[in-house]
This record gives structure tokens, C-alpha cells and sequence, in this order.
């Protein structure tokens, strides 16, 4: 191996035969190089620190929009806290809708579950000797000669009919079989029957009695057979009877519709009425007029008749209750009604005090929270664009024009006026904002509680973004492209007022209806097959209006009444969304709805709101007006108009406080795609990459020039080499030759 293939090979015998340290040589021959690659690494490390000193500006400018967001919640001010004097009586939570008050609760009753039990048997395990088919909540189920106390309950357990089968062991002869209710209140009372044999009454459960009910259990059809919809088979005909006369009825063939029929037909007045439980349509038997009875099981066990309890151990019962002396009932102890946005839960019958205040101490918790991490923030700043007078050293961000943009803008943000804010309070340092000797932000405790206490709503106003409006204008949101108005407010102009869809039927219904009829609801809201409702025969329009009226599915979409004698229907919503058809199975007559197959009557469509809000184009949508996007002021403010009234109908005032500017400012310097710290990093970035390339580019360059001087080095060290060699190989020749002469 030759000099060159040793310098190729990696390694190095730097000047064997010249003497020459060619390393040396060749590192002060790339020495200018490799200078300029390491000013250039200096300057990145410079960039990636400022870049790094940016990143640090921006996660507290996001901390401080974070802190402000909490504020600018609608909710954040209406924050509640709810106590009870007495929790061992009841206790109360709010949600922040509530009001704050006070109130004076008597409980007189807890909301109890029905427990009912068999007469004591001998034991738990042994065969009772009793059969046939019973119900419990409109459920049946077998009981064999075989069965116990034990397995008849488990049979029960697994119905899931609204109810829990327990025993009880009290001893030889005090065995007990017990039924309770899964649900609270007179109206969850337990429902059992013997619809085949005398199984429960012989055991003491049920005695022979029995209550009439208005209604049904709730079941899955109306047309199915009854003994299908008890979840039975092989019940026998029975009779019943309707004001004293007679009707049969069998299990096998009639349905909750043929039902009705009967009754209607024996001079009662009962029809099938659908509602929703659980996201699906239910039908129950309601019986608005007519005494019934029965000498079997049938009515008891679809809910018609409650038979009377053999060993009733503990009663329905609903809560009974006084709230500031109202006296009031509910069928469970959770009680979520009687106090707006409050939930009651009542434990003992006695008496305790119930208060709802204003949670101040959350409300301080957020305004300290936002004086915390501005602080956070200005501290951050100054000390990444510090000067050490002394020694000369800088921050990374000493003299940048960017971070004392944003450390100057937030502070001075919390010193304005708040935009649109009416009254004598307007800026944050009049509820207690401050700032101390080194610049940072302070908060007069005792300031701000007396501002808060004083004007709750002033306050929020202070931080949050609002509106009020006047006449029939009512504020609803703003986006933050939204400009608060002056004091004034800004004018709201109709032009077309919003009014909901109607149909009056085209034929008055003069008399009852001589055939069963239904009518089906089609629109948006009311499903892609729409809704369809069942009248039975003889039903007049009363009962009609009621029906309709009394539908939970359509309680938030249609209302009935009546018209001249005809049947009208109003949506309950305004402008297109609340558009509706309305269609019978039959054509128009005096017996029936008069509605028709469609098409007869008389209709009005819905129509949206339409005008502008302080002279700029807005979207109309049923009662709401919402200003277009690119408008100069009132992108994204939207208000409620309501009333009949065109032309000018009232102002809204939009003010914009700290907390929501705040995020607007923050967002300006935050912006992923626009804001100004963004912008900076990005151009960092290119900076940092560029200098990446120039750096590869010398490092490569740098690589090649080393490697050609030392292939030339080795090239000379080689040539030396071989000329030494000759010259060594010449004097021994000439040595030799001397010697022979």
C-alpha cells in the first residue's frame, strides 16, 4: 500500500517524507470556512433563542386570553351558590340561571314507593300449590303449582316491569313475598291482576276490590291483540262492564282500539292517545267518561282498574310539601320545578330555610386568576427584554418592537373605557383595578366586592361583551366581529315582521265522528315520516283540539283550537322552520276534522323577519335578525324582534368589555394565521432554515476542499517518498562503483 491508499484509507502519517505537518496546513487552508460556518451557527443559536423568547410571550398572552374567556362567559357572573339550613331535611343546588332569594320550605311528606307483599307462608323454598297467569305493570307472567315464593320472584325480577320481587325470611310460617314499585308516587302505585286463575289473590296479594283508573298502561301498538300486548297467551273471553251494562271482550282478538270501541259503543267515552317514552311512540288507553268493572282480570292487568292491595305494607304517596306557604306536591323527592334553576331534595318532614347568593368568591376567583397570569405575562416580558447596565448583557427580545407591542397593549387595554358601556362606571379602575410602583396589575379587594355588590350587572358589563335592547328588540349574541355601539345604541328596522304558518280547516266538523280518522303532520321537526294521530269514532272537535293539544310530540311544534267551528292549527314556531302540512285520510265532511286529503282549507305560510340592524343588511331567521358577515359594525350581533310592527321597532345597545376585548387583542398577536408573534416566528423560521442550508453548503464544501488537499499533500509526500528512495538507491550504486575503481 502506497502513501495516497493510507490518506484514502482514513489514516494519516502527516509529513513522513517532507516533514511537513500537512493537517495543519490543510485546517488553516479551510480555516476562513470554517469561520464563517461558525458565525453563522451563532447567528442561528441567536434566532432560535429569540424564537424560543416568542414562544414564551406567546403562552402567556394565551394564559391571559384563557383567564379572560372564563370572564366572558355568559354565565361567569351569574354564578349561584345554594345552601340549606337543615341538609338532614333537604338540600338544594343551582345551577346559573338561578335567582338569588331566600325561602321558607315545610316538608310534610316524602314521595314513598309502593310496597305490597303475599300473606305469611310457611318458607321460602317449598312448591306453594297455586297456578295461573299473572301481571304486574301490565306484564305477565306464569306461576306453576311447583313454584315458591323464591321462584315466582325471580320470574318477576326478570320482567323488567318497573318493579323489584324481594323475600322475606321471618321464620316457619313468616315467609314473605314483596313487591315494590321502581318508581316514587301516587302514580307509580303497583299494578297487579290475575288475568287467569287466582294465583295472587290466594296468596294475599291482591284482595277483590278495585279503583278506577283514567288510562292504560303505555303500550308498544294499539293493534296488536291484548293478551299480545300483556306479554300473554291463552287468556280466556271475559266480560266487563260500562255503566252497568255488559261487554265482552277477548284477549285473543281485541286490541286496544276495539277496545275503545266497546266502551265508546257501551256509552262510555274512551279513545287510544299515542305519546313518546324513552325516543319511542307509546299508546294508552284513556277513558274520559264511563264506570267500569269487571269480574276477572283483563282491566286490571292493562291498568284500567288497580286491584285492591291484600297486604299493602308500605303506600304510593307523592311528596307533600310548603314553599313560602305554597302548598305543593311532587311525585319524587328530587324536585326541579318549584324554584327556577334550583334542584330540591327532600329527605325528613320538617322544616328548614333554603338561600340562593350570588358566589362572589367564584366570581373573584376568574378576576384574580386574569390579574395573575397579566402579571404572569408582564413579568415574562421584562425580563426577555431585560438590559444589565454594567455588564451590558441584553434578553433575547431587548428593543423588540413585537413583545412591548403586546406586554403596553394589554395593560393599557385594562385601563379603557369599556366600548358601549353606559353609566358612571366604565373602566376597571373604578371597581378597584390598579398599578403598583413596578408596573404591575393590583386589585382593591374591598373595591371590587363593594362594585359587585352594588351593581352585579355593571360589573359583568365591565368585563363581558352584552347588549340591551329596547321596544320589541331583544339582544341574543354577538360574534367577535361585532363593534359595540355608542350609547344610543343601534337602530333596528323591519320590513317584514315574523309571523308563523297556520291552517284553518276547510269544512266545519258539525257533528261527532261516525268513523275512526287520522291525521298526519309533515314538516321539518316532524320526522321524515311525519306524525300521524288516531281520533275514534264519535270523538267530536273538542276532543279533537284536545287530542292534538295534549300530544307530547307535538307540544313544541303545533298548537289547536278552534275557528267559526272549524279546526285551526298555528305553529309555535315563527318564520319557514315552523311550516307545516296537514293531511286526513278522509276528505272534508261535517263528521270529521275537516281538513281533508290535502289542500282544503285555508293556509298561511311562516315567514322569517327580514330588515337591518343601524342600516346594514342582516339575515332573517323566524324571529331573529342577525347582521351579515362583512358588515362595518354588526357582523355576527343577532337580536330578537318580536311583535307585528314594520319600521323602526326599538335599538340595540352592544357594549364590549375587557374580558372580551381582551381576546380579540390577544388573538391579533396569537393568530395561527395572522397574528403578528406568528408572523415573526414564521420569518424566525425562514431565517433559521436558510442559514441551515448555508451551513450544509460550507460544511459540504468545507468536506471536498479538505479531502483535495489532502489527496494533493499525499500525492507530494508520495513522489518525495519515491524520490528519497531513488536517491537512496543512486548513492548506493555510486558507493559500490567507488569501491571497485
Amino acid at each position: 500500500m502506497d502513501l495516497r491508499e493510507t490518506m484514502a484509507s482514513g489514516i494519516s502519517f502527516s509529513g513522513l517524507s517532507s516533514g511537513i505537518d500537512t493537517d495543519s496546513v490543510v485546517s488553516a487552508m479551510t480555516q476562513a470556512e470554517t469561520t464563517r460556518k461558525s458565525a453563522l451557527q451563532t447567528k442561528q443559536n441567536s434566532l432560535k433563542l429569540r424564537q424560543t423568547a416568542y414562544a414564551t410571550v406567546k403562552s402567556g398572552l394565551t394564559a391571559v386570553s384563557r383567564a379572560a374567556g372564563a370572564l366572558n362567559s355568559p354565565n361567569s357572573f351569574a354564578t349561584i351558590k345554594a345552601a340549606s339550613g337543615e341538609d338532614a331535611v333537604a338540600t338544594i343546588s343551582a345551577t346559573s340561571n338561578a335567582i338569588p332569594g331566600t325561602f321558607d320550605l315545610d316538608v310534610t311528606k316524602l314521595a314513598r314507593a309502593n310496597k305490597a307483599g303475599t300473606a305469611p307462608q310457611a318458607d321460602l323454598t317449598s312448591a306453594l300449590g297455586k297456578a295461573g297467569t299473572a301481571s304486574i305493570n301490565g306484564k305477565a307472567f306464569d306461576i306453576t303449582a311447583d313454584d315458591s315464593l323464591t321462584s315466582i320472584a325471580k320470574k318477576i325480577n326478570g320482567l323488567n316491569a318497573g318493579a323489584t320481587a324481594s323475600v322475606v325470611n321471618g321464620g316457619t310460617g313468616k315467609a314473605y313475598l314483596t313487591f315494590t314499585s321502581s318508581t316514587t308516587g301516587a302514580n307509580g302505585a303497583l299494578s297487579l291482576a290475575d288475568l287467569n286463575g287466582s294465583a295472587l289473590g290466594d296468596l294475599g296479594v291482591i284482595g277483590s276490590g278495585a279503583t278506577q283508573k283514567d288510562a292504560t298502561k303505555a303500550f308498544a301498538s294499539k293493534s296488536d291483540t291484548l293478551q299480545s300486548l300483556l306479554g300473554a297467551t291463552g287468556l280466556p273471553a271475559s266480560t266487563i262492564s260500562v255503566n252497568g251494562a255488559s261487554v265482552s271482550v277477548d284477549p285473543a282478538t281485541d286490541t286496544l282500539d276495539t277496545l275503545a270501541g266497546k266502551i265508546n259503543d257501551a256509552g262510555g267515552s274512551a279513545s287510544v292517545e299515542a305519546s313518546t317514552k324513552d325516543g319511542a311512540t307509546v299508546y294508552s288507553l284513556k277513558v274520559a267518561s264511563g264506570a267500569l268493572g269487571e269480574g276477572g282480570g283483563l282491566l286490571k292487568g292493562l291498568g284500567l282498574l288497580r286491584a285492591t292491595p291484600g297486604n299493602e305494607m308500605v303506600p304510593a304517596q307523592d311528596a307533600e310539601f310548603t314553599l313560602d306557604g305554597v302548598a305543593l306536591t311532587s311525585p319524587t323527592n328530587t324536585v326541579t320545578s318549584v324554584i327556577a334553576g334550583a334542584t330540591l331534595t327532600l329527605k325528613k318532614a320538617d322544616s328548614t330555610s333554603l338561600t340562593l347568593t350570588r358566589d362572589t368568591a367564584a366570581i373573584k376567583t376568574n378576576v384574580g386568576n386574569l390579574v395573575s397570569s397579566v402579571n404572569d405575562m408582564l413579568a415574562s416580558v421584562k425580563q426577555l427584554s431585560s438590559f444589565d447596565a454594567k455588564t451590558y448583557a441584553t434578553g433575547p427580545l431587548f428593543g423588540d418592537s413585537v413583545a412591548s407591542n403586546a406586554k403596553d397593549s394589554v395593560r393599557r387595554l385594562l385601563f379603557t373605557d369599556a366600548a358601549g358601556v353606559t353609566g358612571t362606571t366604565k373602566n376597571l379602575a373604578a371597581i378597584g383595578f390598579g398599578l403598583d410602583s413596578d408596573g404591575n396589575v393590583e386589585l382593591d379587594d374591598a373595591k371590587f366586592d363593594k362594585a359587585l355588590n352594588d351593581d352585579p350587572d355593571g360589573v359583568a358589563a365591565l368585563f363581558q361583551a352584552t347588549g340591551k335592547g329596547t321596544g320589541s328588540v331583544k339582544y341574543v349574541a354577538a360574534t367577535n366581529a361585532a363593534k359595540a355601539s355608542s350609547a344610543a345604541g343601534y337602530g333596528v328596522d323591519v320590513t317584514q315582521a315574523a309571523t308563523r304558518g297556520s291552517l284553518v280547516a276547510g269544512t266545519a266538523q258539525t257533528g261527532a265522528r261516525t268513523i275512526a280518522e287520522t291525521l298526519t303532520f309533515r314538516g321539518t321537526g316532524f320526522g321524515a315520516s311525519g306524525i300521524a294521530i288516531d281520533f275514534a269514532a264519535d270523538s267530536d272537535l273538542n276532543a279533537t283540539v284536545a287530542k292534538i293539544n295534549g300530544d307530547s310530540r307535538l307540544k313544541e311544534l303545533v298548537g289547536a283550537s278552534v275557528e267559526n267551528g272549524k279546526l285551526r292549527i298555528d305553529a309555535k314556531k315563527y318564520g319557514t322552520a315552523g311550516n307545516f302540512t296537514l293531511a286526513s285520510n278522509f276528505a272534508s265532511s261535517g263528521s270529521n276534522s275537516g281538513v281533508g286529503v290535502g289542500g282544503e282549507g285555508t293556509a298561511a305560510a311562516g315567514l322569517d323577519v327580514a330588515g337591518t340592524i343601524n342600516g346594514e343588511a342582516a339575515n332573517g331567521s323566524g324571529q331573529f335578525l342577525t347582521g351579515k358577515v362583512g358588515n362595518a359594525k354588526t357582523d355576527g350581533l343577532q337580536v330578537q324582534v318580536t311583535g307585528s310592527a314594520t319600521g323602526s321597532v326599538g335599538t340595540i345597545g352592544y357594549s364590549r368589555g375587557a374580558a372580551s376585548l381582551m381576546m380579540d387583542l390577544v388573538s391579533g398577536f396569537t393568530d395561527a394565521t395572522k397574528g403578528s408573534l406568528s408572523t415573526v416566528d414564521k420569518g424566525l423560521q425562514t431565517q433559521i432554515d436558510s442559514l441551515d442550508k448555508d451551513m450544509t453548503t460550507i460544511s459540504d464544501r468545507i468536506t471536498s476542499k479538505t479531502a483535495q488537499l489532502k489527496a494533493r499533500f499525499a500525492a507530494m509526500e508520495d513522489a518525495l517518498a519515491k524520490l528519497k528512495s531513488q536517491s537512496s538507491t543512486l548513492a548506493s550504486m555510486l558507493g559500490t562503483n567507488s569501491s571497485s575503481g
